[in-house]
């Protein structure tokens, strides 16, 4: 069923009558003009483009498609991206690619600078990233901002890996639910783990997890 919402003018889905996907939702939004949502878009022409979103996920894939959860058990998508880290600036970025890192436990985070909770689980994987080392751990924190700075921000005050997906061609291989996004990948460059979202108590479950991994 649609119906016209007053919140934005155009059709938008009944969600308690047509269920529809987040991975669904995230796909069609890929599909639209222009970047993902970020800090720049207004409100109003956020709220415009989600109601396409949605009406086009019931209209061109009526099909429930599995949740980005779906992703634990499978081969975690490669991508490369440039590293915003340290003194890395200018033309002399480094390309770090995913599959470079067979052989040790990976945490892939998707953020963006307007998302409170991202900037939050960002600081924890700081601390995660200083307790295992970079032998055992490699933390990729990847900015989906259209701009470069936030990244640049977050690199230099956490001093973590930061990779800028600036065309948001890699998050949206991934299909997230939701930001914070955060993928753990094993050293054979399987999903085992998949966090969407982020709450205080998923410090400890990142860390126990990891731990698993690390020592299989």
């Amino acid at each position: 069923s649609l119906a016209v919402s007053s919140a934005c003018p155009c059709p938008c889905v009944k969600t308690g009558t047509v269920p529809v996907a987040p991975r669904q939702v995230w796909i069609a939004m890929s599909q639209q003009p222009g970047p993902m949502p970020s800090r720049a878009v207004a409100p109003q022409g956020y709220a415009r483009r989600m109601c396409r979103a949605l009406l086009l996920a019931v209209l061109l894939l009526p099909i429930t498609l599995p949740a980005s959860s779906g992703l634990a058990g499978q081969p975690a998508p490669d991508f490369a991206l440039k590293n915003k880290s340290g003194t890395n600036y200018g033309t002399n970025y480094v390309n770090h690619r995913l599959s470079e890192y067979r052989g040790q436990v990976v945490l892939v985070s998707f953020w963006a600078d307007w998302c409170k909770r991202c900037i939050d689980q960002l600081a924890v994987l700081r601390d995660l990233q200083e307790r295992y080392g970079e032998t055992s751990l490699r933390v990729l924190a990847v900015n989906i901002d259209q701009h470069e700075q936030p990244a640049r921000d977050a690199a230099n005050r956490l001093g973590i890996t930061v990779l800028h997906d600036a065309d948001q061609s890699v998050v949206r291989q991934y299909a997230p639910s939701t930001l914070p996004f955060a993928v753990l990948v094993d050293p054979h460059g399987t999903v085992r783990h998949v966090h969407a979202g982020y709450r205080a108590e998923d410090a400890t479950t990142y860390a126990d997890e990891l731990a698993a991994l690390i020592l299989e």
